[in-house]
């Protein structure tokens, strides 16, 4: 893992905040409750306007009073919109003990379980899964090394890019699609950040270090344009050359790209989780060892510690009256409570 020093003052005053005048808000730290959970995910399968704790333990998956065996090794879960209420899909496929799994997504709601969609191919990984607007945008395997983009629902895959290595991908709302590549393509090549837009044969570079491991999107700074979020320190050596950084690029372009610091001992950011809005926005990180809460000060952004965490495991953040509640998997797995305090 690469070592930083503190940020000096001269990168930390970045991005939308006018440092003359103090932060209003400021986010703190709860204690942690203890779990169990090899794996986590969140969702309001009830429609009370809490998020229940879902938790993968072994072979099962559960959430509320719903159960479900995989069939394969986890990948992804997310919280998808329903009725008044949100339903789990929750993805597996192949992985370690699951040599020949297919994809399967199975959807997770209070009156039980069914299959939306499953594909058995010649690599059968889905490696991001997100809501926008109300769809569902998946990144998948095509081959041993393409992954493709696009839109999954009931009706099947809709595939809309394919790149080297893009395993992570976010649709924006003209229509480009930001897309990360943990690689490039000559053998142990950096990875890149980059937009595709329609119709174009070459996508547009951005700014980053090397592979992108974790994306997000979030105004930031209030000007009504998503900035974008990046963890792009990935390395083919990630325990010795990795390095946990992450970047914000000031939307709707991209091109106005400043670091705001590093996850304290990983070699990678793996996922980014926003949580606030506008300037009293945070980011909760998971990095391959500990997971923490970028926070604003005066001169800028400051990471708070969440405790450790496992390069295989996960995180959720979920909705409660009190405020947003952060579930990390693994052998220490716990609950973290975080509370916006305004002056």
């Amino acid at each position: 893992m690469t070592s930083h020093p503190p940020i000096p003052v001269a990168s930390a005053i970045v991005f939308g905040i006018a440092c003359s005048s103090p932060q209003e808000a400021h986010w703190t730290v709860g204690s942690a409750t203890s779990i169990e959970a090899d794996h986590v995910f969140s969702a309001d399968v009830d429609g009370d306007g809490t998020d229940e704790l879902g938790t993968l333990v072994g072979e099962s998956a559960t959430i509320g009073s719903v159960r479900h065996t995989l069939t394969g090794a986890w990948q992804r879960a997310i919280a998808v919109p329903a009725s008044g209420h949100e339903v789990v899909w929750l993805v597996t496929g192949q992985g370690r003990h699951f040599n020949e799994a297919p994809i399967v997504v199975t959807e997770m709601a209070n009156d039980g379980t069914r299959t939306v969609w499953e594909r058995d191919g010649l690599r059968d990984q889905i490696t991001d899964l997100r809501v926008v607007n109300e769809k569902v945008w998946a990144s998948l395997y095509t081959d041993r090394r393409k992954v493709s983009g696009g839109w999954l629902s009931n009706d099947g895959f809709e595939p809309l890019t394919e790149e080297h290595m893009a395993q992570r991908q976010i649709p924006l709302a003209d229509g480009r699609v930001v897309v990360g590549r943990v690689y490039g393509e000559a053998s142990k090549s950096p990875g890149d950040l980059r937009v595709w837009s329609p119709g174009s044969a070459d996508a547009q570079p951005l700014m980053s270090l090397r592979g992108v491991r974790a994306l997000a999107l979030a105004d930031l700074d209030g000007d009504g344009h998503e900035d974008l979020i990046s963890g792009d320190g990935w390395h083919f050596a990630y325990g010795r050359e990795g390095d946990a950084r992450i970047v914000v690029h000031r939307g709707p372009d991209f091109t106005d790209a400043r670091v705001i610091g590093w996850v304290p001992d990983s070699y990678a950011a793996l996922e980014i989780i926003v949580v606030g809005t506008g300037l009293e926005a945070g980011l909760v990180v998971q990095g391959s060892h500990r997971v923490v809460l970028f926070d604003r000060d005066d001169l800028g952004w400051v990471p708070l510690d969440l405790g450790p965490s496992s390069e295989v495991g996960s995180i959720a953040v979920l909705k409660t009256p009190d405020g947003p509640l952060v579930a990390v998997s693994g052998s220490d797995a716990r609950t973290v409570p975080l509370r916006l305090e305004r002056k």
